[in-house]
């Protein structure tokens, strides 16, 4: 089509109605003329004015167009003179459409676009695996002489930046008050390539010999300690004694670290190993894929390798990047992955819904079909007019379907786990999530459209004639119809045990016994990262912080250890001389003060507890669990015997000749998480040696939630420098770590899974009682031949609950390869567990019987005299 006829066809087309009456009038013109010229003739020899006309139009107007807006036209006309069955199916893919939109905003935000960072999809950080070791765990923190040569590998990135953690004393006059300081590399924010929204941000020249100290304010800190007010750039704030000045305001958006300020530095090798270490990240040189670029690092690794040992580098290990957004989002991607796929099924219910409606819908339009093609329409003109129908229905369902996702998104994103998605990502509808919309609205056109085309057209056009628009067939529908009842119900089980053995699991996970108290404690975790270096000023620190906490009003136990109880702590080889046979394994170790075991409530099952002497005198004496005479001392008595802890000698302060005696065993407790078996340790003074941090536990009589500010002032009153964080009870830390993710997983499931089944006895009611309508004479007729109301009655329940059957079989099948998926995010229980399964069933059958139930009462109600009388 050239660009003169596509001109003149708009102008048609915008003037329609004008160009028509011209027409019109031509045409009369025309015909009076040659009446003047040939008398009476001249209307046959002029010929049919509608045929002209439309030929006319056919060369002058978009005539494809226009038979499809008439065909939308005719579709909304015709699903308006029947409300009752389009409400029932928009309804039915409002639901499944807004769920999928819902869904698809969490995961574009949340897994594909968490950032506003630039070329966020090249950002990735680097790993470090230690192959020579069975324990779970990668390193991430690299010090800062590590970084630098990580920063030299040009070839992989094309810029690398470091953040370490930090906290600083804020002195505004009053108490100092610990903000989150994370430090940052010069380049930092040019890499991250986000513009402030006040000022500028730091570059390499803030941070040269001479420069003055600045720092970057976050949106967050800007507003609620500042009030939004755009005086605050110049302004000086004192940072662990420091004057700094503030240069630049972020935007909301970027949280960058969770930080209150940045504060930009120069990094060094003069540091050696010492703290802080810093979080690397590269940006992936383009046109570089990852398997190469790990090869590279692997590479570089094994280069500077000898420099970091035995510190840094084991004998055996692995480097390998890691997408920045995977790490971030790597505790909760599988979850929504998995909610992604079940709410593809109920999708898939809610259209196999609506097509079994249109096919039955369909039974009851044959004679107009008929009608319509006898009067010379094709069978591609017909299929065309009834998908444009099922075209509209799939708008409508989809205009409805973006407002249940938008409310339905506010309540998904109140329970989604904290701390489980980057603070950056910022939910909600947007183009690429109307886009995807839009898709799927085809798709279930496509889907919902053609079934029933398919499965309900197949018929003779003199029979349909005939038989004046009666259904002359047994009870039975077509087989699509039945395949559709078959596979609702078979999807809908499978979505059933998705949430079954969610729930079941979640319920066990929550029974596990952790050999600990966790009530009225609260825990806290305390860093000394740049005044107490040294193992006496650790001990020193120590003893002051929990001295002073011992007399607050409330407080009844004070304790320190190096785990993050219950989640584990230092990873390390233990040796016993004493059993040959058992010679080497991996486990923990913690330093400890002697409270520890009290305050946690842990029972001591053998020996003595440590001693003023063993912690002032920094004797070699341990006290170990169960788990760890159980793997050594099977069958001696562990109170004397000896035990090697290997990292104690491989420290910044190292302990020579790390060997321990036993002097007591305490009960099992969990070290490693609430899933994995306890492992090995032994717990030894923490005058021994020195981690930089620990983990403070205080017992109390009341809401220990009360004394959470008192804990960072009491550090903060010792050393300004001092970080403390995640200061929660040790239920809330539970909540958060371990049963937040599950919790989550299991209300979606759980609510993927009612949608299903109410979209399946809805579905098979409509259905049925649709069915049932339609065939009141072939009701009559059974019961004026002698069939009781019972009979009909059961022959009506008996049909249905045979498709239920069937498809409750293909679920069960289905299941057992779809929920392998869901196998790593479930604890004590089978994605095949037999109670899940047989309730599941039971839940089916029952649902298929009451949906069928009250349809079968209006098949018994048909009067047999009415019948006969109407034939």
């Amino acid at each position: 089509m050239t660009a003169g006829e596509l001109w003149r066809r708009l102008c048609f087309l915008l003037r329609r109605k004008q160009r028509l009456r011209e027409l019109e009038e031509e045409m009369r013109l025309h015909e009076q003329l040659r009446r003047e010229q040939i008398g009476s003739s001249a209307s046959r020899q002029f010929g049919n004015f509608t045929s002209f006309k439309e030929s006319v139009w056919d060369f002058w107007s978009f005539n494809a167009l226009e038979n499809v807006w008439r065909d939308l036209r005719f579709g909304f006309r015709t699903l308006t003179s029947t409300p009752g069955f389009t409400i029932i199916a928009v309804l039915t893919l409002a639901l499944g459409i807004g769920a999928t939109t819902a869904m698809f905003s969490v995961i574009d935000n949340v897994m594909l676009e968490p950032f506003p960072y630039a070329d966020q999809h090249r950002i990735y950080s680097v790993v470090f695996h230690d192959l020579s070791s069975n324990e779970a765990g990668d390193r991430t923190m690299f010090p800062a002489p590590e970084l630098l040569d990580y920063q030299q590998a040009k070839h992989v990135f094309t810029d690398v930046m470091g953040v370490g953690i930090s906290r600083a004393s804020w002195i505004t006059g009053g108490a100092p008050e610990s903000i989150n300081a994370p430090l940052v590399t010069a380049n930092a924010f040019q890499f991250l390539g986000v513009d402030p929204i006040l000022g500028r941000y730091a570059t390499p020249d803030d941070t040269k010999p001479g420069a003055s100290p600045v720092c970057v304010m976050s949106y967050a800190f800007w507003k609620s300690r500042f009030s939004g007010n755009s005086d605050v750039l110049g302004k000086t704030l004192v940072l662990d004694g420091l004057p700094r000045t503030v240069i630049g305001v972020m935007p909301e958006r970027f949280g960058f670290w969770s930080a209150d300020v940045w504060l930009p530095t120069t990094i060094n090798r003069a540091t050696q190993l010492l703290p802080p270490w810093y979080y690397l990240l590269g940006r992936l040189r383009p046109g570089l894929s990852t398997k190469d670029a790990n090869h590279e690092l692997q590479m570089l690794a094994e280069r500077i390798a000898p420099s970091y040992r035995p510190n840094l580098y084991t004998n055996h290990f692995e480097v390998r990047l890691q997408s920045f957004a995977d790490a971030a989002t790597q505790s909760v991607g599988r979850t929504l992955y998995s909610l992604l796929a079940a709410v593809g099924l109920l999708l898939l219910i809610a259209c196999a819904n609506v097509a079994n409606l249109l096919l039955a819908r369909a039974g009851t339009r044959k004679r107009e079909l008929a009608v319509r093609t006898s009067l010379g329409a094709g069978w591609a003109r017909i299929l065309r007019q009834l998908f444009m129908e099922s075209a509209v229905l799939a708008v409508l369902g989809a205009g409805v379907g973006c407002a249940v996702a938008w409310s339905g998104l506010r309540l998904l994103v109140a329970i989604l786990p904290s701390e489980t998605f980057p603070d950056e990502a910022v939910i909600g509808l947007n183009l690429r999530v109307l886009l995807a919309t839009v898709a799927v609205t085809v798709g279930t056109a496509l889907f919902f459209g053609l079934i029933p085309l398919l499965g309900g057209l197949r018929q003779d056009i003199n029979d349909a004639l005939k038989s004046g628009g009666r259904q002359l067939s047994g009870f039975g529908r077509g087989q699509t119809s039945s395949l559709l009842i078959v596979c609702e119900v078979a999807v809908s089980l499978v979505l059933l045990c998705a949430a079954g053995v969610t729930i079941r699991s979640f319920l066990l996970e929550r029974q596990i016994q952790l050999g600990l108290s966790p009530t009225h404690v609260l825990s806290a975790q305390v860093f000394l990262t740049k005044n107490r270096r040294s193992v006496e000023q650790q001990t020193r620190f120590m003893r002051e912080f929990t001295a002073g906490l011992r007399t607050i009003t409330g407080v009844q136990d004070v304790a320190t250890t190096t785990d993050f109880l219950p989640f584990g702590g230092a990873t390390t080889e233990l040796t016993s001389s004493t059993n040959i046979h058992t010679g080497q394994a991996e486990g923990q170790f913690a330093l400890v003060d002697p409270d520890i075991f009290h305050t946690l409530k842990v029972p001591l099952n053998r020996g003595r507890n440590f001693t003023e002497t063993d912690i002032t005198g920094k004797h070699m004496v341990a006290i170990v669990n169960q788990s760890l005479v159980k793997k050594f001392f099977p069958d001696l008595d562990p109170i004397g015997q000896h035990i090697d802890i290997g990292t104690l000698a491989h420290l910044p302060q190292p302990v020579p000749n790390p060997r321990f005696e036993i002097v007591g065993v305490v009960a099992d407790f969990k070290n490693r998480g609430i899933r994995h078996p306890v492992s090995p340790e032994a717990y030894i003074p923490y005058t021994v040696s020195g981690l930089g941090g620990f983990e403070v536990m205080v017992r109390t009589a009341g809401n220990p939630e009360i004394l959470s500010r008192t804990i960072e002032k009491e550090a903060l009153i010792l050393d300004a420098s001092t970080v403390v964080r995640h200061i929660r009870t040790v239920e809330e830390a539970l909540e958060a770590e371990v049963y937040a993710k599950p919790r989550f997983g299991l209300r979606i499931f759980a609510v993927f899974a009612a949608l299903g089944v109410l979209l399946v006895s809805t579905g098979l009611y409509s259905v049925t009682a649709y069915t049932v309508s339609q065939r009141k004479r072939e009701m009559g007729i059974r019961l004026a031949l002698g069939a009781t109301r019972r009979d009909v009655q059961a022959l009506v329940i008996g049909r249905e609950m045979r498709f239920v059957a069937i498809g409750i079989v293909a679920g069960l099948v289905l299941s057992f390869a779809a929920l392998q998926a869901l196998a790593s995010q479930l604890w004590g229980i089978s994605t095949h567990d037999p109670i899940t399964l047989g309730s599941v069933v039971l839940i089916l059958l029952v649902v298929g019987a009451c949906a069928s139930y009250v349809p079968s009462l209006t098949a018994t109600r048909v009067d047999p005299a009415e019948t006969l009388r109407a034939e």
